[in-house]
């Protein structure tokens, strides 16, 4: 039943973190502080996996910092500023427990089998967009648009790495889909074309998805998929994981781009049990954007790469939505109230410029259960369910 459904939201105009029931009811803010212009946002449920005591879930959020006027850009702003940063608080704690979160230059980085130098010029972080977490909330990982690049935060360590910057991939090619390395023509818009912004970690395959939105309503937005292995740190192996301190990187040629010619992707939402995968666009609605969309993922067997199937167009008419979240994530990652399986999906949640939403996918309806005012912005979205 939505009234089950906790949507942990953030709001970038307000500044704060809150929360309200998938009914409409229960709405409060959780935090007010440890914010400014915050985006993405993942719960860290290992320790309340086994303690099963709501004080133990602890709320990470991405910041996007300072947002300069700029009229003539998409959303009226320059964020070319590296002032963002990672907040994290205990869930239920209030902003006594809130802090920016530290973070040191990698010391040792590995590319295959080679050392692997960073430039000393790349801010650690510049605008933090959408992110996910590890099964063990040792790691976070995250899309920094205009740093360009995918990142991962190291919790033990407090390290951020590049992962891989998006100006080591050719620009975007339309009309061709493949490895994202092919050459192509020139673009008007090469930067916003190297815009990573949506991020899902696929675990069990060793891979990530991420998204490149493209310029504002370009249609040249993208979704790849980059290999990770996450038990050894990206390292050739786990022995090199257990005796080093290192971190891999990904070579940029083995970056693959499973769909092209988007009307402008935003957030993913990977659904491994049903292997699906979804995503918020925010692009024209007559080239099929304001959408919720998704299409099947299954691995090629012998390389275990990610293949899309055709995409479906599930929900439209949205006023640029960005976040999306459903209960349906926490199966097999929490313990869940009894008879709570069967309608863990019954519900998709997606945020939007004017409306938090509760959608129906299996038909079409929705339902606002939070309307916006000119002074809120609701971005990223998490949903919980308590024994």
């Amino acid at each position: 039943m939505a009234n089950e459904d906790i949507i942990i939201y953030l709001d970038a105009m307000q500044n704060s973190v809150s929360m309200i029931r998938g009914d409409g009811s229960d709405k409060r803010t959780l935090f007010s502080t440890g914010c400014m212009c915050p985006d993405g946002i993942v719960l860290d449920l290992s320790k309340y996996k086994e303690s099963k005591d709501p004080k133990d879930i602890i709320v990470w959020w991405g910041n996007m910092g300072c947002m300069k006027p700029c009229p003539g850009s998409g959303d009226g702003g320059d964020w070319h500023e590296a002032d963002g940063f990672l907040s994290r608080g205990m869930l239920f704690g209030g902003d006594t427990t809130v802090e920016r979160v530290e973070v040191k230059p990698p010391r040792h980085l590995v590319q295959g089998t080679a050392e692997y130098q960073a430039s000393a010029n790349l801010a650690l972080i510049t605008t933090v967009k959408q992110l996910d977490i590890t099964l063990n909330g040792n790691c976070i990982f995250f899309c920094d648009r205009e740093g360009h690049g995918v990142k991962k935060y190291n919790v033990m360590t407090k390290e951020l790495v590049m992962l891989l910057s998006s100006d080591s991939l050719a620009p975007f090619q339309c009309g061709i889909p493949g490895r994202a390395g092919a050459s192509s023509e020139e673009l008007s818009c090469e930067e916003e074309c190297r815009f990573c912004v949506g991020i899902a970690l696929d675990e069990g395959h060793n891979c990530i998805f991420f998204t490149l939105k493209g310029p504002p309503k370009g249609g040249k937005g993208r979704i790849l998929t980059l290999p990770y292995c996450f038990k050894c740190r990206n390292l050739p192996s786990t022995t090199a994981a257990k005796t080093s301190a290192a971190e891999g990187v990904v070579d940029p040629e083995t970056v693959v781009s499973l769909i092209d010619n988007q009307p402008e992707p935003v957030d993913l939402l990977l659904d491994a049990q049903q292997g699906y995968l979804y995503w918020t666009d925010r692009g024209d609605d007559k080239a099929g954007g304001n959408s919720l969309n998704r299409c099947s993922v299954s691995y090629n067997r012998r390389t275990g790469q990610p293949q899309l199937g055709g995409k479906e167009l599930l929900l439209g008419g949205f006023n640029e939505p960005i976040g999306l979240a459903w209960a349906g994530s926490l199966e097999g990652r929490i313990p869940l109230p009894p008879g709570s399986k069967e309608t863990l999906r019954d519900s998709m949640y997606v945020s939007d410029k004017d409306h938090l939403w509760r959608c129906n996918l299996k038909n079409g309806e929705r339902v606002s259960i939070l309307d916006c005012g000119p002074e809120s912005r609701p971005t990223g979205l998490a949903v919980l369910r308590l024994i």
